[in-house]
């Protein structure tokens, strides 16, 4: 049985199996009634969750491909510069600079504004010029999602087997996907992965 609330009235649903896709950044908030297993909830409480914010520019024009450039990059401050527009014809397009560790931490606590200028700081060291061309900006901080509180799953040394091998494991009628419990983090890919490993299950159990 599972006990919600959905625009302030609570809600109750039961069936014979549950699939929990939750991170563990929220499950670990979430009343269990009988608790799951010492193994497991240990997992849900360590698990740790990797820091990564991305900042969209909409430019006007593709600025850097008149410099020889093709719009993808590294920077020495942990970012990955994209432009996933590099198959469109069109002469507007998207550079996205995502951030990861140290420097998406520091970027999710700043505000808009400041997000905004460092990023057109950081784009500017590998193709100069962003400014003159840009349109808008979209932020997006994992950390500071609400539904997430964190972008993908880290498992540290010593942790490997206990914590990969458990997350995935079901509780008496509770099975778990999410990319947290695939082989494949970090990406859709897991978290499909996951969801035909669960189906399977549940189909089997």
């Amino acid at each position: 049985e599972v006990v919600y609330k959905q625009f302030g009235e609570t809600k109750k649903i039961k069936g014979d199996k549950l699939i929990s896709a939750i991170p563990n950044t929220l499950l670990r908030f979430v009343e269990i009634s009988p608790v799951f297993s010492p193994e497991k909830t240990k997992i849900i409480k360590q698990m740790g969750y990797g820091s990564l914010s991305r900042l969209t520019f909409q430019i006007n024009k593709r600025y850097w491909m008149e410099q020889g450039f093709n719009g993808f990059g590294y920077t020495d401050i942990g970012a990955e510069i994209w432009h996933p527009t590099f198959d469109k014809e069109a002469a507007r397009g998207l550079l996205q600079l995502y951030l990861y560790g140290t420097a998406s931490q520091l970027v999710s606590s700043m505000t808009p504004t400041q997000q905004e200028n460092y990023g057109i700081n950081q784009i500017n060291r590998v193709f100069p010029g962003l400014k003159n061309y840009l349109e808008g900006v979209y932020a997006h901080c994992w950390d500071n999602d609400p539904w997430a509180r964190g972008a993908s799953r880290t498992i540290h040394p010593g942790q490997v087997v206990e914590f990969h091998l458990n997350m995935s494991r079901a509780e008496g009628n509770v099975h778990f996907a999410g990319e947290h419990t695939s082989t494949y983090t970090a990406y859709m890919n897991g978290a499909i992965e996951s969801g035909i490993r669960v189906a399977k299950e549940v189909n089997e159990s």
